[in-house]
């Protein structure tokens, strides 16, 4: 049971985490050029913007890194429902939800916690990690780095870890409860 537990714990993390950037970018109020700049790179949609043509080759990768991202989260979906599915005995499930909303909780207050030492030494390395060729680096004066200032992903950072932990918070309160009750019965 245990390595199963620890598999669905990590899948569980990581589809709440998905989830909440899914959530983050629709709920984050955006100026009218980051408006047209998410549906270049969500929507397919042509740009009108002055974007240089690195900054337009950044956001082609940014419009692959998404994608992934995409791949990520429904591959999450499947294999915490696959394991889900798969336990015989359903009262299983609250223990299984517990354990994880616990687990995702701790591995994302560590997370913010490196972030608020070093949002940029961690900015940079996500970048390095996710953009390796490098056009990631723009002048501070470039329409890119005006149009989405590090504040911007300051705050949608914020947002994506608030939401999981909230929804992570909810699952663990639910299925201890549940727990609780099955102890009863």
């Amino acid at each position: 049971m245990k390595p199963r537990l620890y598999l669905f714990s990590f899948f569980f993390t990581i589809l709440i985490l998905f989830l909440s950037y899914k959530i983050a970018i629709i709920v984050t109020p955006l100026t009218p050029h980051q408006q047209e700049t998410f549906n270049f790179v969500y929507n397919n949609q042509p740009l009108s913007l002055n974007y240089t043509s690195n900054e337009v080759s950044h956001l082609s990768d940014v419009k692959n890194v998404t994608f992934i991202a995409d791949l990520v989260f429904y591959l999450s979906l499947a294999v915490t429902t696959l394991i889900l599915t798969s336990i015989r005995n359903k009262k299983e499930w609250p223990h299984f939800l517990w354990n994880a909303s616990i687990h995702g909780i701790c591995f994302i207050v560590l997370t913010i916690i490196a972030i608020s030492i070093s949002f940029e030494t961690i900015f940079t390395y996500f970048h390095y990690l996710f953009f390796p060729q490098g056009n990631w680096t723009f002048p501070f004066n470039s329409l890119l780095i005006q149009t989405f200032p590090e504040e911007f992903f300051q705050t949608i950072a914020l947002t994506i870890f608030g939401l999981a932990i909230a929804i992570l918070i909810v699952i663990a309160i639910l299925s201890r409860i549940r727990i609780k009750r099955m102890g009863r019965s």
